[in-house]
């Protein structure tokens, strides 16, 4: 495909580099044509999404190609969903000059540009001087290699969030205010502020402030070891952490090429469907709350219990599960699980069709919910995934177009919605929830006999720790189990879409670059364009319906 792909835009351009790469091709461009490259990929190659930009530092970087004379690269993430093909295109930059921004190519270009400049300082045309992560009266960029930390306070100065509008009258101006919700606020589970100019009820425009959680979670990756990453990733989501975790150490599993054994890769299945379907009656049941319906939700959270007593008997713990180990799996099933686990399936099933009634054919749900469309176009610009872009009517769930584990063994169906209004969000939602109940059953009928962990030397010597005393650098030396150089992309099918993870290595114990290709950090920029013109309360339902988890708004 790379190849092919490179005589045709031979017409066009004319690129330096092409590594083939499992994802389909990797390019290496010059950054006075980026913006012109990623116009004809998107229009002539179908590369119809922007999935992520990510920065890179090379100062100090071990095993640096002759190429990388420049101190950053800035990679683009494309996707073509015709094809399920990906394509990596990888920019030089010194970081002194902007660099052409592609905002008028995907419109979520400038969200991640944002990212971009808050993060590492390097400016792209046009751009604002608005942080996203971080408070406006802080001091450098964090994830530069030689950044230092030099007393940047919590405070930051008020500043205006919305622009003056020339076109409107002062005495309209005058009429409008400001109202503010959150950073703490029950419907957005955590810290998110929501800023809204209102005209009476109506919605003129909105912003949303991220960044208060500040767990620097990308720039602990590098101090960290590649087993003790498991822990950090864990901390992107409080709704589904095993499906966190499993999309980190799938990633690097990748990196250092381990075959895991059958019987791991099936409870995997199962642990993953699980925290699916917990992450699901979150949004069904908050979604409910923000309608003004509070049965739903104690209903849902019942529903939830009785998974977190599955995880609890399997693991210990009932929400942060922690079994993800590179190689497999920490623990196997314990006796008399699986009968427990058809139990409480069945009680689900049942609960669900009870939902079901209350809810799907309801008048005033179906109106409460006919709010926020999202159109399928809106929907690819945007870079949406999982259950908000299936609601838009697109056809795209990694475990069918890229199968992982058995997925491609199992029976099921990726339930699509029409109009992309909250309701559709939510019958895909609850439609995917009898789906993994019945991908559950069909893995425990055929789950594999055998170990739950790869027989190789990282996973021997992560047994030989205790929990509190993970592996350190030195064991990665001396025991000669470091990665190969290279960088790798993988992800899978999280509650929320796509969750995918970048990794860089240098070839040493450490990574060199982690980036989070977070589902949520990509949702919410969507909002500012669909909850114009609505009154207040269908903010709080369009909010709900995409379900934003604000531990994947941190970097």
């Amino acid at each position: 495909m790379s190849l092919s792909l490179l005589n045709k835009l031979g017409k066009y351009l004319s690129p330096i580099i092409v590594e083939e790469i499992e994802e389909g091709g990797e390019i290496y461009f010059d950054k006075n044509e980026i913006s012109l490259l990623l116009s004809h990929l998107k229009s002539e190659f179908e590369f119809l999404v922007l999935l992520d930009i990510c920065a890179e530092d090379l100062l100090g970087k071990k095993n640096a190609e002759e190429r990388q004379s420049h101190r950053y690269e800035i990679v683009y993430h494309l996707l073509n969903l015709e094809e399920h093909t990906r394509l990596r295109v990888r920019l030089p930059t010194d970081g002194v000059e902007p660099i052409l921004s592609v905002r008028e190519v995907f419109l979520n270009g400038d969200w991640y540009e944002q990212e971009i400049w808050d993060m590492y300082g390097i400016k792209f045309s046009d751009q604002s001087d608005l942080r996203v992560l971080n408070h406006q009266s802080f001091i450098g960029f964090p994830l530069r290699k030689d950044f230092i930390n030099e007393s940047n306070g919590s405070t930051q100065e008020p500043y205006d969030f919305f622009d003056e509008q020339e076109s409107v009258q002062v005495v309209e101006r005058g009429l409008r205010s400001i109202v503010n919700i959150g950073p703490v606020h029950p419907i957005t589970r955590g810290s998110v502020r929501s800023i809204f100019e209102l005209d009476g009820e109506k919605i003129v425009r909105n912003k949303f402030e991220i960044g208060y959680t500040h767990k620097a979670i990308e720039k602990i990756f590098e101090e960290k070891t590649w087993t003790t990453g498991i822990l950090l990733a864990e901390q992107l989501s409080d709704q589904s952490p095993f499906l966190s975790s499993l999309a980190y150490v799938n990633a690097v599993e990748k990196l250092y090429d381990l075959e895991i054994p059958d019987r791991a890769m099936a409870l995997r299945m199962v642990f993953s469907e699980l925290s699916r379907i917990v992450d699901h009656l979150n949004c069904i049941g908050e979604l409910s709350l923000s309608s003004g319906n509070e049965t739903i939700l104690f209903k849902c959270l019942d529903l939830r219990e009785r998974i977190y007593e599955l995880f609890e008997k399997a693991t210990g713990s009932r929400t942060k599960a922690n079994i993800n180990i590179i190689g497999g799996l920490s623990l196997d099933l314990p006796i008399g699980w699986i009968a427990d686990c058809i139990i409480h399936i069945d009680y689900i099933e049942d609960n669900l069709l009870m939902l079901d009634k209350l809810l799907t054919r309801s008048k005033v749900w179906m109106a409460r919910t006919n709010v926020c469309k999202i159109t399928s176009h809106m929907a690819l610009e945007y870079g949406l995934s999982g259950p908000s872009l299936r609601a838009s009517g697109i056809n795209y769930d990694l475990r069918k177009a890229s199968p992982y584990y058995f997925y491609n063994d199992v029976d099921f169906e990726i339930p699509l919605g029409v109009n992309g209004h909250c309701y559709d969000r939510y019958l895909v939602r609850i439609e995917e929830i009898r789906q993994s109940l019945k991908i559950i059953v069909q893995v425990l009928d055929n789950l594999p006999f055998g170990d739950c962990v790869a027989t190789h030397p990282l996973t021997e010597l992560f047994h030989a720790k205790s929990p509190q005393q993970f592996s350190t650098a030195e064991d990665f030396v001396k025991n000669k189990i470091t990665p190969p150089s290279k960088r790798i992309y993988s992800s899978i099918e999280a509650a929320n879409g796509e969750l995918g993870f970048y990794l860089i290595s240098d070839g040493s114990s450490k990574p060199w670059r982690v980036k989070v290709r977070a589902p949520s950090f990509t949702h919410i920029q969507v909002l500012a364009q669909v909850l114009p013109g609505l009154i207040l309360d269908d903010a709080l339902v369009g909010f709900s319906s995409l379900n934003i988890t604000p531990g994947e708004l941190d970097r």
